[in-house]
């Protein structure tokens, strides 16, 4: 039955599909995944850029037909003979989940995988690695990660240079240094739905946001106490049953709510706040690598919880509880923390955070790091940093 819902599933996407009766262009620089592509644009403009659709976004009829001439009729023989037509010198991906990239291999070309966002192990990377995949021979030339830790982490079935950079979509932008707009922020994971009651992974839904509804019950509160406008950073486009969300645990006029849409100013937001509360969204690790004074709140599913990962800062090892982060909840501390942290002096923010940066999340404005190494290898005089 499953598997003819998967064969249901894939003909309504070749249905949907864009055919291309042309042949593909030759490029040096091949994007694996079109979801890939804005961010890489932006950090390279001058490059010219071919990408590879992975989602049956189109389909290309001269691919397609020299990969039924070699008796492959899957998808993903049509994406590798898509690849070898091309030959490109790097094959780059912002796709770092995706182990059917990990497992292409090129003739003469790089293998770029560029870390998207934090991962963890439920439902993610991180959760479901057997010891036959780490046997699998996973491959790639560079591997730009977040930090140096999560990096050791990749290493262990990702065979690679390890490359620490922080973040590619916020190393894009410059840090804003305006006088702050917003007295308090707290970040949205998104996709909530209470009546969904559904495992994900092994975990039920409703369990995801137990801990998360008894903290923003005392964000209200200190807010309250302390004359504090609260603002919600929306995730999701379709925002009503997010919105509604709130509305539920704090009340209607409790918060102010910032809408996401296409092309928000994201990161001018975060830099022009006076501080941010989260528990385990990539957001807010990429507000603290830009300096924001940032609080994190990181016991979705507590110390005893057998998945680790939404601690902070995993997989570094720390104490349960810093001058920031506490990954245990407890009432009174977690209040106490968010005191501290509040009114914390610009300068004494500084001297808090700065130890822990790099091992955080670093800042590498207009993404130095990666050009330095991914644009030789789109030059003539190839210089190798190996």
């Amino acid at each position: 039955m499953r598997q003819i819902k998967r064969i249901f599933e894939i003909f309504q996407k070749l249905l949907k599909a864009k055919y291309v009766f042309t042949l593909p262009k030759k490029n040096d620089f091949l994007i694996f995944d079109r979801n890939s592509t804005k961010v890489l644009k932006k950090t390279f403009p001058k490059k010219k850029f071919f990408t590879l659709d992975t989602r049956y976004e189109t389909i290309n009829l001269f691919i397609l037909f020299r990969t039924f001439l070699g008796l492959k009729f899957s998808y993903r023989s049509y994406i590798i003979k898509f690849v070898e037509y091309i030959n490109p010198k790097v094959l780059i991906t912002l796709i770092d989940n995706n182990k059917f990239f990990l497992k292409i291999k090129l003739k003469n070309g790089k293998k770029v995988l560029i870390q998207n966002s934090r991962r963890g192990q439920l439902v993610d990377l991180f959760g479901n690695i057997n010891d036959t995949e780490k046997k699998e021979g996973y491959k790639v030339d560079y591997m730009f990660v977040q930090n140096k830790h999560i990096g050791k982490l990749y290493n262990k079935f990702i065979k690679g240079r390890i490359i620490p950079f922080g973040n590619i979509r916020s190393n894009n932008e410059k840090i804003v240094k305006i006088k702050k707009k917003y007295d308090l922020i707290y970040i949205s994971t998104g996709r909530y739905d209470l009546r969904n009651n559904k495992f994900l992974g092994d975990v039920k839904r409703k369990k995801i946001y137990e801990k998360e509804i008894e903290l923003l019950k005392l964000i209200k509160k200190f807010c309250q106490k302390n004359k504090t406008k609260l603002f919600i950073l929306g995730k999701d486009i379709d925002f009503i049953k997010e919105k509604k969300y709130y509305k539920n645990v704090l009340g209607d006029k409790n918060f102010h709510f910032i809408k996401n849409f296409k092309n928000r100013k994201t990161y001018k937001i975060v830099d022009n706040c006076n501080m941010i509360i989260g528990m385990d969204s990539t957001l807010i690790y990429e507000a603290f690598s830009r300096g924001a004074k940032c609080f994190f709140a990181s016991f979705r599913f507590g110390l005893n919880f057998h998945i680790k990962s939404t601690a902070f800062p995993w997989p570094q090892k720390l104490p349960s509880r810093g001058k920031f982060w506490i990954n245990y909840f407890d009432k009174r501390k977690v209040y106490q923390s968010l005191m501290e942290v509040y009114f914390l002096k610009k300068k004494q923010w500084y001297k808090v955070s700065q130890k822990f940066k790099n091992d955080v999340m670093p800042y590498d404005a207009n993404n130095s790091i990666l050009k330095k190494y991914l644009e030789p290898l789109l030059s003539k005089k190839y210089k190798s940093y190996d």
